[in-house]
């Protein structure tokens, strides 16, 4: 029975380093929001460090999370690279004021309704982006084709009547186009 607590143990010892480190990446990721906010980081650090937050904390990954092994993959591979990058950039004294502020910040309950703030947010520019793809997409084959420069000229030769009169010219007939669609072909 020792030998079947023993991998047990084990296991269990594994996945609370790993939850262990996963709360300490988070905690890096806050402490680097706090960073971009501290004016004694350089503009570069800052900039850098809002592409990690921004990576980190949105909910859009490069690559999607259930394509197997990519999709996770980038989120253990670039953000940990990313905080590693940054944490360089940061002087070491104000890396540990923004730790600091962002264990108080994790110990603090969960801000649900900033949540519902965000997601909203996402949802309002994908109804959007759908509403204009969509107006855009159904616009497209209601357009006149006489907009154009080449069916404007067509459209007016077609629609000009022979000068002379001659019934001749009027018996091999004449093209009329009221509208792009539609060719009414007279003869006298």
């Amino acid at each position: 029975m020792a030998k079947l607590s023993e991998p047990r143990r084990d296991f269990v010892a594994r996945r609370s380093s790993w939850q262990h480190q996963a709360r300490l990446l988070k905690r890096e990721v806050y402490a680097l929001y706090f960073a971009v906010r501290d004016p004694r980081v350089s503009w570069y650090a800052k900039a850098l460090a809002g592409c990690v937050v921004a990576y980190a904390l949105s909910p859009i990954d490069l690559i999607p999370d259930p394509i197997p092994v990519l999709g996770y993959l980038d989120d253990l591979v670039l953000v940990p690279l990313g905080v590693l990058a940054v944490r360089r950039m940061i002087p070491d004294h104000v890396m540990t004021e923004c730790r600091f502020k962002a264990q108080e910040l994790t110990t603090k309950p969960t801000n649900w309704i900033a949540a519902v703030v965000i997601v909203l947010i996402w949802l309002a520019l994908a109804a959007a982006g759908t509403y204009w793809l969509v107006s855009a997409l159904s616009a497209a084959p209601n357009q006149s084709a006489a907009t154009t420069p080449a069916a404007s000229a067509l459209h007016t030769r077609w629609t000009r009547r022979p000068t002379s009169g001659s019934t001749s010219e009027r018996q091999a007939g004449d093209v009329t186009i009221s509208s792009p669609s539609a060719a009414v072909f007279t003869s006298t």
